[in-house]
C-alpha cells in the first residue's frame, strides 16, 4: 500500500536546512520519498529578489507594453531566462477560446489576476521548460519575487544528505514545481536524488506480445503530481509531501534532454514534412477566420 502524507513546516528563512526540518517535524523511514515545493527551497536558499531593487531596462518595457505583463516581472525573466513563446491568456479568454469558469467559479478573481498580468511567457531555464522563468509571487512576503532554485538536482541532493545525516535513513528527493497545463496546472517535477527518474521500458512487450511504442514513464513527475493532492497550488501551507511504500530504483545514469535542440529539431522536420510555405499558408488561414 502507497501512503501519502503531508509534512507542515516553520515559514522558511534564508539559510534554513529543510532536511533537518524536514526530520524534526516528522520521522522518516528508509525507501520513503520525500516531496518538497520548489518554493520553500528558494527560500531558504535565498532567490528571494526585492522588487523595488529592480529597474526594468529598455528591453522589458517594451516586452510588457506588447505582452501585459508588469515591468518589473519581465526584466526579472529575461535576466533569468531565454523567451521562446507567448501564452496569452488574457487574450483566450477574452475572446472565447477558454471559458474563465474552467479557470475559477469566481470568475471576477480571474480577471483581476489578469487585467494586471495578462499572459505567461514560455521560457528556457538551464535546459528546462518554464512559464515566466519559473519567477512566483505567490507565498511570498509582498514586494517580492521568488526565483526556482538555481541547480534543482544540487538542492534535492542536499536535502537528502541532511536527512540521511539527522536520521540515519536513506531517502530519495524530489523538487516539484507548479505548472501550466491544458485545462488548468499540475506538478511536475524540477530536481531529483536517490531515485531514477524514469521507468525504463521503452519497447518492452505489451499483453500481446508485441512490443510497445511507449513504457517510458515520466515517474518523477507523476509522484510530484500525486504530492500535489495534499500540498493544494494555494494556501493549504502543505510544502512536503513524504510517499511510502513505493518500489523504485535508487539510481541511474539518466542524460538530461537538450530542449533547445529537441525544439529546432522539431521545427527542422515538420518544415521538411509540410513545407514552409503550406506552414504558413495554414496559419494565415486559421488567424483569418
Amino acid at each position: 500500500m502507497i501512503e501519502l502524507l503531508g509534512v507542515k513546516l516553520p515559514e522558511i528563512k534564508p539559510g534554513d536546512d529543510i532536511g533537518r526540518l524536514i526530520c524534526e517535524a516528522f520521522s522518516v523511514e528508509d525507501q520513503d520519498v520525500i516531496v518538497v515545493t520548489s518554493k520553500i527551497v528558494s527560500k531558504a536558499e535565498g532567490r528571494l529578489v526585492k522588487l523595488e531593487d529592480v529597474i526594468p531596462s529598455v528591453e522589458a518595457e517594451k516586452l510588457a507594453k506588447k505582452t501585459g505583463k508588469p515591468a518589473k516581472l519581465v526584466e526579472l525573466i529575461i535576466r533569468n531566462a531565454k523567451v521562446v513563446a507567448l501564452i496569452p491568456v488574457f487574450s483566450f479568454i477574452q475572446e472565447g477560446a477558454v471559458d474563465p469558469r474552467t479557470l475559477s467559479d469566481d470568475v471576477g478573481k480571474v480577471f483581476t489576476v489578469l487585467e494586471r498580468d495578462k499572459s505567461l511567457l514560455l521560457t528556457l531555464v538551464g535546459g528546462s521548460i518554464y512559464t515566466d522563468a519559473g519567477v512566483d509571487f505567490s507565498n511570498v512576503p509582498p514586494g517580492y519575487a521568488v526565483l526556482p532554485p538555481e541547480n534543482p538536482n544540487k538542492s534535492a541532493k542536499r536535502i537528502r544528505e541532511s536527512i540521511k545525516m539527522t536520521s540515519g535513513k536513506d531517502v530519495a528527493v524530489l523538487i516539484s514545481d507548479t505548472e501550466v497545463f491544458v485545462g488548468g496546472s499540475i506538478e511536475v517535477c524540477r530536481g531529483y536524488a536517490g531515485i531514477c527518474p524514469v521507468k525504463r521500458r521503452f519497447g518492452e512487450e505489451d499483453i500481446y506480445g508485441r512490443a510497445k511504442y511507449g513504457g517510458c514513464e515520466a515517474l518523477a513527475h507523476e509522484i510530484c503530481c500525486a504530492a500535489s493532492l495534499l500540498m493544494g497550488q494555494a494556501g493549504e501551507g502543505i510544502p512536503v509531501v513524504v510517499i511510502r511504500g513505493m518500489n523504485y530504483e535508487k539510481s541511474c545514469s539518466v542524460p538530461e534532454p537538450d530542449l533547445e535542440k529537441a525544439i529546432k529539431i522539431l521545427l527542422r522536420e515538420n518544415v521538411k514534412l509540410i513545407g514552409l510555405r503550406n506552414i504558413i499558408s495554414a496559419l494565415y488561414n486559421l488567424l483569418k477566420k
